[in-house]
């Protein structure tokens, strides 16, 4: 295990993590990480599809959620300690699901939300070392990057 795991490891086991997106690789391997780690975890995923035959051998129990359905999203959230929003998809499931995601968490009473964007949202070849104060590509380009852009713009204060 090196430095690295071991700081992860800390994560909290009595805490209990929601993962938006599970179905899909980045969320799934969240799932996996957070499993390992003896952490409660919650997935939650879209539809059945080849994402759910992935968490299937957790042995988790998955529950379909629509980010369109904020009353739904509030269930989904009671009694959690943190959200990872792992999603990506159309502007709707981007930008709406993700205001829909934090104002369900919000009223939940979750205390952290992690949005994961990309850093695509900085240009295909930054120029420099990017940090979180970075400033976004002025031209987004594909629609990947601009809902990105728009979704992380969304969450600066």
């Amino acid at each position: 295990m090196n430095s690295l795991d071991r700081s992860y490891a800390a994560a909290r086991t009595d805490a209990k993590y929601v993962v938006l997106g599970a179905g899909g690789f980045v969320g799934g391997a969240m799932v996996e990480r957070l499993v390992r780690q003896g952490s409660q975890v919650a997935p939650i995923i879209h539809g059945i599809g080849p994402g759910s035959a992935f968490l299937a051998r957790f042995g988790l129990p998955q529950r379909i959620a629509d980010l369109g359905d904020p009353a739904t999203l509030k269930n989904v959230f009671e009694g959690a300690d943190a959200v990872f929003h792992c999603v990506t998809g159309d502007r709707t499931a981007t930008v709406q699901g993700l205001t829909n995601a934090l104002v369900a968490a919000q009223s939940a009473g979750v205390r952290r939300f992690v949005y994961l964007s990309s850093a695509v949202v900085h240009g295909f070849r930054p120029k420099s070392v990017l940090v979180e104060s970075s400033p976004l590509e002025p031209d987004p380009g594909p629609p990947l990057r601009r809902l990105s852009v728009i979704g992380g713009a969304y969450l600066k204060p």
